[in-house]
């Protein structure tokens, strides 16, 4: 690849992300009001597919596996919640673990198996999680 087409594609990567970024940024904020509706968590969970979906295009991995941690982690807090609906709960819920798939492979591709990754279980019944290891 020669320095105009690493420039060019840099130039693309920045330009795609910053986009994705600035809707992500949108759906994040809208996480934060009193209420959360699942339209909200959609929005978010889709903002967060495009970003990803440019982080893989460019093979951006670490920044996926870090950018696939954060996304888990917002869906948890909003999980644990106090005044979150089931519906919205039962949907983050769903999130996190499709996403705990996703990290797990994202780990193992990057580390072989040197590194496992400490992912906590939600449950439905206590707004306390109990940490586990998921193999």
């Amino acid at each position: 690849m020669s320095l105009q087409e690493k420039i060019l594609s840099n130039d693309s990567y920045d330009k795609a992300f910053n986009n994705a970024n600035t809707a992500l940024t949108v759906a994040a904020l809208c996480l934060k009001k009193c209420d959360v509706y699942i339209v909200d968590v959609d929005k978010f969970k889709k903002a967060c597919d495009d970003v990803a979906t440019i982080l893989s295009k460019y093979n951006k991995k670490e920044k996926l596996l870090n950018f696939y941690l954060w996304v888990r982690s917002k869906l948890t807090q909003l999980f644990l919640k106090e005044n979150t609906r089931l519906g919205v709960k039962m949907n983050c819920h769903a999130g996190a673990n499709s996403m705990d798939i996703t990290i797990k492979e994202l780990c193992k591709d990057l580390n072989g198996d040197k590194v496992i990754p400490f992912l906590v279980n939600l449950t439905y019944d206590t707004n306390k999680t109990h940490p586990t290891l998921q193999k």
